[in-house]
């Protein structure tokens, strides 16, 4: 209810709406699934758009939205025009070592899983863990690095206080748009990922690989469902599976659109999709 009152109809996209957040923790809200300890980051953490930066045709950037959002907004545009990639810091040359015993609790995460796959309790799992390292660059310096090197479709750098968030996803999870008879659906998962380093082996590789296949076509058929809950019978289609590149990778994906039956928006369509 908060995010329909927050929310403004009608207009183009990117005019004015929210923008923020929703942590995968949140699914405790909408699903029935454990609560884990308190975390520093707020889990949930939307609100109303007043100010970015918008493209125009002719490539030029320009600030909009409230006086104070657009000074700083082109204040963070005056950063980024400074700079030239042989200014933004390099890529880690390896990834930071992992805690100590790491490895044992991973080998016993993924026994827990199995036993419970068995059973017949789950049968997805997704095993990761937080990593926190010290030394951190200027945020914006550092979503700049990860633009240059993998240049998702949208990506976002939101400051809450003294917490940013970089997001650099290249994963379509839900998108919404009006269409000629009510809203539209689309999501876009992703399965299967190679370094384009790898070369025509290794997108023949992910082109043929048995497992990324079934990968790819478990999560497609968990979203098939998913937007069924809101979508109006018999308009959910899956699309081919495709190869895309993004920035020095390749992934698989595979689009799933529907059309969203009368009565439902996209706060519906978010609420049936997540986790």
């Amino acid at each position: 209810g908060a995010l329909r009152r927050l929310l403004r109809p009608g207009g183009a996209p990117w005019a004015g709406g929210v923008v923020g957040w929703v942590g995968y923790e949140a699914g405790a809200q909408l699903d029935r699934q454990p609560v884990h300890g308190d975390r520093a980051v707020p889990t949930v953490a939307l609100w109303r758009w007043e100010a970015g930066l918008v493209r125009t045709r002719n490539g030029r950037w320009r600030p909009v939205g409230s006086p104070e959002g657009r000074a700083e907004a082109a204040a963070m545009l005056d950063q980024a025009r400074g700079l030239t990639p042989a200014q933004l810091p390099a890529p880690m040359a390896t990834p930071p070592s992992p805690p100590e015993g790491q490895a044992a609790r991973y080998r016993r995460a993924v026994r827990h899983a199995l036993r419970h796959i068995s059973a017949g309790d789950v049968y997805q799992v997704c095993l990761s863990w937080e990593q926190e390292l010290r030394g951190a660059v200027d945020p914006v310096i550092a979503w700049l690095s990860l633009r240059e090197a993998n240049p998702a479709a949208r990506a976002a750098l939101l400051r809450v206080g003294d917490t940013w968030v970089l997001s650099n996803s290249p994963e379509t999870f839900i998108d919404v748009t009006p269409g000629p008879g009510g809203l539209e659906v689309r999501s876009a998962p992703i399965k299967g990922t190679v370094p384009v380093s790898a070369g025509p082996a290794g997108r023949a590789w992910l082109e043929r690989s048995a497992k990324e296949r079934a990968e790819l076509t478990m999560i497609v058929d968990l979203v098939r469902n998913d937007l069924g809950r809101v979508a109006i019978p018999g308009s959910v289609i899956a699309g081919p599976r495709t190869l895309r590149r993004c920035g020095d990778l390749i992934h698989a994906e595979q689009t799933v659109s529907a059309d969203v039956s009368s009565g439902h928006d996209a706060v519906d369509v978010l609420a049936a999709a997540f986790p």
